[in-house]
């Protein structure tokens, strides 16, 4: 059972304006345009106001306190203000589930939640002691919360002593998060809109260029996706960053250069090899390069020798050697295709993170199914297996 809060106690707790919110914005704006200590009572649950509008309205004044009018059990609060969050009303969740924690110090979700919230708010700090407590409370959130945590210790390494480097960064996350919400509604042009603030703030950012191209694909207007598409790839990029990689490699695909963005996924994987995304993306562009090699012989040996023209844009690339193998198995080079798979596995097994996942298509056996499926005949297997090494 829910009950109001009393406004009187509030004003003792903060001697300031206690303006109470009704079921239009008209107190949120009186809140906006007065210089005095305020804080702002509402119904965070209310139907009846417009969140998004007040969410916005907020900032315009970062030191605007926000209370909830309503007294509520710890499930409802953690709805409300998950709701929130996907209007990126971070600022009105926290206070929500900080009134949960006080009552349920244990409860997993909240800190989650709120190490969420905190993320997006810059404190990477207190972010990385939330998502810590929730390990430590509950230690198979460890997979879960992996990924913000690894990013919140990025992004304090690189912005330290630049609070508006990360505030202008994290503001273009946040219109990211805005336009996937967006997305599940079907309100295409709102995410739109979201994608071109965030290139207005960051034109060179791979994230956004790549998802505006996504969506644009998606709903038709592939023209426009392929210019994005061919923006993602082309602006300079956080070579630390697995996203940026990730980015750049959805450009280089859509553009059908599959080389390319075989060496971007397989970049993102060096940085982070439970990339699942990454590795479904190295296997669909190898898989459409496979399938887009020419069947005559000249033509394959035109392309063969093609990729060896190429520079390689590192000392030990596995993505080459791969390529390199799959066209030998198409000319039945069976011998040759072994050595060069030989010569990737033993790269992929001097590397930090041993025999990546994405590198199974390394496994002599597993090349010679595909080749098969490839060229719709069952390959001759005997003279693979005799050359190869296990």
């Amino acid at each position: 059972m829910t009950q109001p809060t009393n406004p009187k106690g509030e004003k003792e707790d903060n001697p300031g304006i206690v303006v109470i919110g009704g079921n239009d914005l008209s107190s949120t704006r009186a809140a906006l345009h007065t210089d005095r200590p305020t804080s702002l009572l509402l119904d965070f649950a209310s139907p009846s106001i417009d969140w998004e509008a007040v969410i916005q309205l907020l900032d315009r004044r970062p030191d605007l306190r926000l209370v909830d009018s309503v007294e509520r059990k710890v499930d409802e609060s953690l709805s409300i203000a998950d709701r929130l969050m996907r209007f990126a009303g971070y600022r009105l969740a926290l206070p929500l589930l900080d009134k949960a924690l006080a009552k349920e110090p244990m409860n997993v979700r909240a800190y989650s939640l709120k190490a969420i919230c905190l993320f997006y708010l810059g404190r990477l700090v207190e972010t990385v002691a939330c998502l810590d407590k929730a390990v430590q409370l509950a230690p198979a959130m460890k997979s879960e919360t992996y990924m913000l945590h690894r990013e919140a210790l990025r992004l304090q390494e690189k912005y330290a002593g630049n609070s508006e480097g990360l505030k202008l960064h994290l503001a273009c996350e946040i219109q990211h998060e805005l336009a996937r919400t967006y997305k599940e509604q079907g309100e295409y042009e709102k995410a739109l809109a979201c994608y071109d603030r965030s290139l207005a703030i960051e034109p060179d950012h791979s994230g956004a260029w790549s998802m505006k191209a996504g969506l644009l694909n998606s709903i038709g207007r592939t023209e426009e996706a392929q210019a994005c598409f061919r923006k993602a790839s082309e602006v300079p990029i956080d070579e630390g960053s697995r996203l940026h990689w990730f980015n750049r490699g959805v450009g280089f695909l859509y553009t059908n250069r599959f080389g390319k963005a075989m060496r971007s996924f397989e970049k993102a994987l060096t940085l982070d090899p439970d990339y699942s995304q990454a590795k479904q993306n190295w296997f669909s562009s190898f898989g459409q390069w496979m399938n887009a090699l020419p069947r005559e012989l000249t033509r394959l040996q035109n392309e063969l020798e093609t990729l060896g023209e190429e520079p390689q844009e590192e000392p030990d690339d596995v993505t080459e050697l791969v390529m390199r193998g799959g066209i030998l198995m198409l000319l039945d080079r069976w011998a040759e295709a072994a050595a060069v798979f030989n010569e990737a596995s033993a790269i992929t097994d001097e590397r930090p993170v041993k025999r990546l996942s994405l590198f199974n298509h390394i496994d002599p056996f597993v090349q010679w199914a595909q080749m098969s499926q490839i060229t719709k005949r069952m390959q001759d297997l005997r003279p693979f297996l005799a050359s190869t090494k296990f």
